[in-house]
């Protein structure tokens, strides 16, 4: 484990691994449809990783300012701007996670998801 982390690397991969064979049993994947969802999945983690480490930068500096009684309102303002325009960018890659999630899901599969999403307390608002 590298410092501040509180899963490792290898326990990440056998949680994902869990995940995704519930996820197939649950759902009666084919194994291509489990492939394909595994690739996607990998992708959006990837390509957010820096997007939620900004986000949570620019919410330490938006605080930052906030707990300052004298800080400038125009960098305040800006620093809320920059939490804004990410939390923006991380929704939309959310909804085309899940736009290419149920492109690859039949309608039985995808009530299927949705019934099990919502055991799980889960909405889409966030």
């Amino acid at each position: 484990m590298t410092p501040g982390e509180w899963v490792s690397r290898d326990d990440r991969e056998v949680i994902r691994k869990v995940f995704r064979d519930r996820m197939k049993e649950r759902l009666a994947l084919t194994d291509q449809q489990a492939w394909q969802i595994q690739a996607l999945s990998n992708s959006q983690r990837d390509q957010a990783r820096a997007d939620i480490q900004a986000l949570c930068e620019a919410r330490v500096e938006m605080r930052g300012l906030l707990d300052q009684q004298r800080s400038d309102p125009v960098a305040l303002k800006s620093a809320a701007e920059r939490v804004k325009a990410l939390q923006w960018k991380l929704l939309d890659r959310r909804l085309d996670t899940v736009v290419a999630l149920r492109s690859q899901l039949t309608p039985e599969q995808w009530a299927k998801w949705l019934e099990l999403r919502k055991g799980r307390g889960h909405h889409w608002g966030g």
